[in-house]
């Protein structure tokens, strides 16, 4: 039964990752950018970043159907903590962000948690001006 339940497990986190797999539309209209992250030999992944210039934060997230995806792994298996970004996964794409949008000379000088599925990361950009 066990091994039912982690197959099933891993089943329902892929579904999330696969590509078409997520119904996020590209374009939400609340002030989010669609990032997606290539992994040599990884699923690439969609994530929400919101940029909040005038603070110089950003917050990024899964998408909807890949946080739901890790919401329900999370409440099956019992070390649902493996299936879960970490904060690196999460500065990754901020780091990602700032370069594609033109500010690849801006540092993250913090990161916290905001929710299980939300990092927030201060940058600073005077360095690169």
């Amino acid at each position: 039964m066990r091994i039912i339940v982690i197959v099933l497990a891993i089943f329902l986190s892929g579904c999330a990752l696969l590509p078409g797999g997520d119904d996020d539309t590209s374009d939400p209209g609340n002030g989010q950018i669609k990032v997606r992250v290539a992994d040599p030999g990884k699923i690439d992944t969609d994530w929400w970043v919101t940029d909040h210039t005038d603070t110089n934060k950003v917050y990024i997230s899964p998408t909807t159907a890949r946080a739901l995806g890790l919401s329900l792994v999370g409440g099956i298996v019992l070390s649902p903590s493996i299936f879960l970004p970490a904060q690196p996964d999460y500065q990754k794409v901020a780091v990602q962000f700032l370069n594609q949008s033109g500010r690849g000379g801006c540092k993250i000088v913090s990161g916290s948690q905001v929710s299980q599925f939300q990092y927030e990361f201060g940058y600073d950009c005077t360095a690169s001006k």
